[in-house]
């Protein structure tokens, strides 16, 4: 049930980054005394009925969610006030359907509700608007069960994962997906471009080094991975590089020398891809043991 209902939110991510959908989020009142229980059923009723009750979220904001995150078009307008975002209900639409409908919450108070929860992240008014998306919990008890998600995903899935390779700004890399063409990928014009951007010749250099040993290329929520390390050297000399083929923005990270160094394309708004987050985490445990040794 876990596996699936994680599988099914990831599909959900892929479909609302597609081009071809348009993602809005509405922010409704809830029931008198705050009462949040019936927020899922009275989110997407308030927003099919157009009620009084629902609004459009006024700022442009993006909803971080697996790997990668939900842009939002705002209304425009006023400011949003926090005030009125936190303990309310939600709806979230594609295209004029609700794909998810639950409750706002601080993430220190983000209960484990049996409906999704929209944790703010911001904190600061002035700040772009941030907020995470969290899954029911505990899920044998979820309002929605996990086949109901695939329902709701399945058509949009399907177009995202056209658009995506279609309309992507690397789309023409996917051929190279598990393949050990890293020449291929790495010295494409606009990911060498990008890569000369984020970090200087000699870190390339090492970068690449740390990739002769390769394992074949992967793909992880909408970012290609390459994975590496230099000859001999599996545990203290690796690389890894994580590319959006829709977006065509770069992360990448490396161990040498006993040191970590992670390299972020401004470009995107997204948090940092679970693979890089992972390799860091590991490097630097790896790096530290060896500090240690010494």
């Amino acid at each position: 049930m876990k596996r699936l209902s994680c599988l099914v939110l990831s599909l959900l991510f892929l479909s609302l980054g597609a081009q071809a959908s348009e993602a809005r989020l509405w922010i409704v009142k809830p029931a008198p005394a705050g009462d949040l229980s019936d927020c899922p059923k009275r989110a997407e009723e308030a927003v099919k009925a157009k009620s009084l009750e629902a609004r459009l979220l006024a700022s442009d904001a993006v909803i971080m969610f697996s790997n990668g995150g939900i842009p939002l078009l705002g209304e425009g307008g006023q400011e949003e006030n926090f005030g009125e975002l936190t303990d309310h209900c939600f709806a979230l639409t594609v295209d004029g359907q609700t794909v998810i409908s639950g409750a706002t919450l601080w993430p220190h108070s983000a209960r484990l509700l049996r409906f999704p929860v929209l944790q703010v992240l911001t904190r600061k008014q002035g700040e772009a608007l941030r907020f995470q998306l969290t899954p029911a919990f505990p899920e044998k008890h979820s309002t929605m069960s996990p086949e109901m998600w695939g329902d709701k995903v399945g058509k949009l899935r399907r177009n995202a994962l056209e658009q995506d390779y279609k309309a992507g700004a690397l789309s023409r890399l996917a051929r190279h997906i598990g393949t050990y063409r890293y020449d291929d990928v790495l010295n494409d014009p606009d990911v060498n471009a990008t890569l000369n951007s984020l970090m200087n010749s000699k870190e390339k250099a090492v970068l690449k080094e740390n990739m002769t040993v390769m394992s074949p290329i992967a793909f992880s929520g909408t970012h290609m991975i390459l994975t590496g390390n230099k000859p001999h050297a599996g545990t203290t000399d690796t690389a890894m590089v994580a590319i959006h083929l829709v977006d065509g923005t770069i992360y990448a990270a490396a161990m040498h020398n006993g040191k970590v160094f992670q390299y972020r394309d401004k470009r995107t708004s997204e948090m940092t891809p679970d693979d890089i987050l992972g390799f860091v985490e590991e490097s630097e445990r790896i790096a530290k043991a060896w500090s240690e040794m010494k």
